[in-house]
């Protein structure tokens, strides 16, 4: 009985893993949800806020935790276990809290 019970949450985990995706890259932070149906939408350098980590004892222990990203329109964003939040949240300002200058040349 034990075995199903852990199946049965190992399913519940890997279906999350399988339907949540964050890419950052130099223009943004890009998060994708939904295995059947996906939602997608960027966070771009313009829009960023701040960041908030947070990060419970079994996270401290086995080193995951949660990182919300909150707009500059009043949207917030939850990343969800994520690995090693504090050095994740370290890079996306690194990333997010610069600002990105185009320069546009007519030919």
């Amino acid at each position: 009985m034990f075995v199903v019970i852990w199946l049965l949450s190992m399913l519940g985990l890997v279906i999350f893993w399988a339907s949540n995706t964050y890419v950052l890259r130099q223009d943004g932070l890009e998060i994708r949800r939904g295995i059947i149906r996906l939602h997608s939408f960027v966070v771009t350098p313009m829009g960023f806020g701040d960041l908030l980590v947070y990060q419970s004892l079994g996270g401290r222990i086995f080193g995951y935790g949660d990182i919300t990203v909150n707009s500059q329109g009043e949207r917030q964003t939850k990343l969800v276990l994520v690995c090693s939040p504090f050095a994740v949240a370290d890079t996306i300002r690194d990333v997010m809290g610069k600002p990105l200058v185009r320069v546009e040349t007519h030919a």
